[in-house]
């Protein structure tokens, strides 16, 4: 997705090149598994499939004092990532703000990270008249304060395999609110352990974010279902 079509052929062909030579091919989900199968000849006998994981967290860290300062007691929802296309970080302060002005965003929404998109958020955040709903911070290094502070972690990528940050989340007991991109469904599981809607769909992402925000209990059941299944994978 960050590359052009000719410099996405050109990879293939070295990919491609490379099979013969390669004892095994790693992927980290069974839709990567799947994509390679279609799009690589003579790649199914090489292929295993290893999906990523993340260590359980031995204790709760304090969370992030600039976070829980700013949700003031509501719901948090929280986008920590890299601000960059693929993370479709604009999508959600859109999402925020269709709700907002229908009177129906009963929360706080953060988006933390750094990255060639966090000057058009800020941007963003101000032009819809935002700033006491939604807020960006600095990424200060470590993922797990954030979590802490947060009750639902938003993913609205536009394209994933299986991603850190939703294990990371889900090994906090946190639900995740998601676009059903590559291997995020494998996670994911729509009503289960958190939310799925459409890559790019704001007003899907806006319906099911007020929602969540707004219903304590989905929020803990599906929470705890998505540490059951971090530990159990």
């Amino acid at each position: 997705g960050d590359f052009g079509p000719l410099a996405r052929a050109a990879y293939r062909l070295v990919e491609q090149a490379l099979v013969p030579r390669t004892a095994t091919i790693v992927a980290v989900s069974d839709w990567e598994t799947e994509l390679a199968r279609r799009a690589l000849r003579g790649a199914r006998s090489r292929l295993e499939t290893i999906p990523n994981g993340v260590p359980l967290p031995a204790s709760r860290p304090a969370a992030a004092a600039e976070l829980v300062e700013f949700a003031g007691g509501s719901p948090l929802a929280l986008l920590v990532s890299k601000l960059r296309p693929q993370k479709d970080p604009l999508a959600l302060v859109r999402a925020a703000a269709i709700m907002h002005e229908r009177g129906a965003l009963a929360g706080k929404v953060a988006i933390v990270g750094d990255g060639e998109l966090e000057q058009p958020v800020r941007e963003e955040i101000a032009a819809r008249g935002l700033g006491r709903e939604v807020r960006w911070f600095p990424f200060g290094g470590a993922s797990g304060p954030y979590l802490a502070a947060a009750d639902l972690l938003v993913v609205p990528s536009l394209w994933e395999s299986l991603p850190y940050a939703v294990l990371e989340a889900m090994a906090f007991g946190l639900p995740v609110l998601a676009t059903a991109v590559g291997g995020v469904p494998e996670l994911v599981r729509d009503e289960v352990t958190g939310r799925l809607v459409p890559p790019g769909d704001e007003w899907a992402l806006a319906g099911a974010l007020a929602e969540l925000l707004a219903d304590a209990a989905a929020r803990e059941r599906m929470g705890g279902a998505a540490r059951e299944l971090v530990e159990q994978r």
